[in-house]
Formats: structure tokens, C-alpha cells, sequence
């Protein structure tokens, strides 16, 4: 019959550092100088290795993790513009800067940042995953429809969410974030 705590003492000992100096035959040798049948040896072998193993694989998921890179695109004070990690770029919300334009007009333009934003971070229009559309005036909802359908395809359609909301400027009329994969 196996004792348990032995093989556990066995392991403690095949895992300790010290221990691992020496050659695989002397701590086998050790491990019979001290009682152990040769069943338990093999045992405790079989769990060091499992130890051993699990511990590598843990070791590996932290190294992935820590190498995950965050990149920031075009920082300010208070946020980036763009923010790219594992192959998804999240933008801010974009907002108009001509805010003398009407719905239309300022739906163009923060469409067409967008789409100079997805280029320049290798991305496009077809990976957009999701989009956020804050509208001051849910009444424009009609409007900013128009401008959105000539600007996205309809096989590429993201999920999408409008809200009518207070945006930073009273004279800004719509504002998008969105989120995409990068491909290139």
C-alpha cells in the first residue's frame, strides 16, 4: 500500500531546488535510502512532473498577459483618442469640429474621422465591431441614419446603440465611438 505522505515528502524533495542539482538517479537512490518502494518513487515522479507542468503553463498565461501590449493613440490630458490591444482598437467619441454644420454635415465629418482614425491604426470599415451614437436630439435619429447607411456597407453591419444625450459643446449635434479589429 502507497503511503500518501511519503509521496508527498518524495515530491517536496524532487521539486527542491537543492535537490534538482543532483543527478536523477542520486535523488531516486535517496529516496530508497529513506524508505520508499520503488512505487511510491514513481509516483512521486508523476506528480512532480504534473506540478511542474501546471506551474510552466501559469508561467506562460502570466508571460502572455504581461506581454500584452496597450498602445494609446493621440493622448491628451484627460483621454487617448484611440486605444489598441490583442488586435481590437476602441476609439473615443468623436465629435464634430465645424459645429456650425447641420446634423448631416456634422455626421460626415465625425464619420469621416473615424474612418481616418480605423486607417491610420490598421483597421477599416468593415471590422468595425460595434458603434455608440449620442445624439443631442434623438429627432435627428432620422438624419444621422441617412449619413450612417451611405457611409457603412450592409454586409459589415456592426452592433450599434443610439442614445440621445447632453454632448460637450451645445452646438455639437452627434457623437460616435466605435469599436474594431485591427487586420493589418
Amino acid at each position: 500500500k502507497m503511503r500518501d505522505e511519503l509521496v508527498q515528502q518524495a515530491v517536496r524533495f524532487l521539486r527542491d531546488k537543492r535537490a534538482q542539482a543532483t543527478s536523477h538517479e542520486k535523488r531516486i537512490e535517496f529516496l530508497k535510502s529513506k524508505g520508499c518502494t520503488q512505487e511510491e518513487v514513481d509516483r512521486a515522479i508523476e506528480l512532480a512532473k504534473e506540478i511542474d507542468t501546471k506551474n510552466a503553463k501559469a508561467a506562460s498565461v502570466i508571460a502572455q498577459v504581461k506581454a500584452t501590449k496597450i498602445s494609446r493613440f493621440q493622448p491628451s490630458k484627460q483621454y487617448s483618442n484611440a486605444v489598441s490591444m490583442n488586435g481590437i482598437i476602441y476609439t473615443a467619441g468623436q465629435i464634430a469640429s465645424n459645429t456650425d454644420g447641420d446634423i448631416v454635415a456634422q455626421s460626415q465629418e465625425v464619420l469621416k474621422k473615424l474612418q481616418d482614425l480605423l486607417e491610420a491604426h490598421q483597421s477599416g470599415m468593415e471590422e468595425i465591431l460595434t458603434a455608440t451614437v449620442v445624439l443631442a436630439n434623438i429627432s435627428d435619429a432620422a438624419a444621422f441614419n441617412d449619413v450612417w447607411d451611405s457611409w457603412t456597407r450592409t454586409d459589415h453591419l456592426p452592433a450599434r446603440t443610439i442614445l440621445e444625450g447632453k454632448l460637450p459643446n451645445e452646438n455639437n449635434l452627434v457623437e460616435v465611438a466605435i469599436v474594431a479589429r485591427q487586420v493589418r
